[in-house]
This record gives C-alpha cells, sequence and structure tokens, in this order.
C-alpha cells in the first residue's frame, strides 16, 4: 500500500490511472471518516454522562439549599424568605 501511494503521489503515474488513484484515495477517507465518526460517537457519550451528573448535581445543590433555608427560618422563626413576608 505504501509503495503505491508513493507512486500515486507522483503527478505522471496519477495521470495514468486516475481510477486507481480516486479508489486508493476513497478507501483510505472512508477508513479516516469511521474513525472520526466514532471518536465523535465517543464523545458525544461522554459529553452526555457529563451533563446527566451535572443535573444530578444541581438538583441535589438545590435540596440541599432549599432545607439550609427551611433550617434558617426554622432557627430565627422567618416566614417567607422570598419577600413575601410579613413586616
Amino acid at each position: 500500500r505504501a509503495e503505491v501511494f508513493r507512486r500515486l503521489q507522483q503527478s505522471d503515474v496519477r495521470a495514468e490511472a486516475p481510477a486507481l488513484h480516486r479508489r486508493f484515495c476513497g478507501r483510505a477517507l472512508q477508513a479516516v471518516g469511521g474513525k472520526l465518526e466514532r471518536a465523535c460517537l465517543d464523545h458525544e457519550d461522554a459529553l452526555d454522562r457529563f451533563l446527566e451528573e451535572l443535573d444530578g448535581s444541581v438538583a441535589a445543590c438545590s435540596e440541599q439549599l432549599r432545607c439550609g433555608l427551611m433550617g434558617f427560618e426554622e432557627l430565627h422563626g422567618v416566614s417567607g424568605l422570598g419577600g413575601s413576608g410579613q413586616s
């Protein structure tokens, strides 16, 4: 393969065998395209896992904050921290 590739790099040989050049380059592009597609799918899967983990973390932090605010309300006798409390 390496020898065929080296020979096809020469313009006079390429002109004599354009179909072989197209077929050789097409196969090489297919192989590279397949690898690129697999890499993209792997990265997409990793991104999906990261985003799912991030969503879970945000939900856990929101719940923790909610519980903390409720505890604060209980300790200080404040009702309706969101500005809807009585003055």
